[in-house]
């Protein structure tokens, strides 16, 4: 429901500011529509730069950086043998994880290619459990507590 609320402000040009510790969450991290999360525990203002500065990847990949590396802590498998460093080069160098699993799978030779081939499933899978799950009901209900 949050990620509902936050990329419906984020349509509307509505500053947002989600106030949590999940990670998870800063996928939603949006400068230009001023969505911003705020770490309850280190009660600090998280912006594009601090998620950069952070995970090492923009705030629109970190549902992909996640299907890579994985998250031990969300129970987020990822592609067995790659880590958080690799996960982001892959992503630097390929744009996305479409780009990882389609030219980097082809390109990449030796250790890494064999990971990325062998774990292609478990990238798809680690996507889908990190996705956002969109609520159209409470977007609707949005819509008319706003008319009202």
């Amino acid at each position: 429901m949050i990620a509902t609320i936050a990329l419906f402000n984020q349509h509307r040009k509505v500053p947002t500011v989600v106030m949590t510790h999940d990670y998870d969450l800063y996928q939603l991290v949006d400068n230009t529509n001023k969505s911003y999360h705020y770490d309850i525990r280190t009660r600090r203002l998280v912006s594009e730069r601090a998620v950069m500065e952070r995970m090492g990847v923009r705030p629109k990949l970190v549902r992909d950086y996640k299907a890579l590396a994985g998250d031990a802590s969300d129970n987020i498998p990822g592609v067995k043998g790659i880590g958080k460093v690799r996960a982001q080069q892959l992503l630097e160098k390929y744009g996305n994880l479409e780009g990882v699993l389609t030219r980097g799978v082809k390109g990449q030779t030796g250790r890494v290619g064999e990971l990325l081939r062998e774990g292609t499933e478990s990238a798809l899978l680690s996507r889908q459990l990190v996705e956002f799950r969109i609520c159209p009901k409470l977007i609707k209900t949005c819509e008319t507590f706003l008319k009202a």
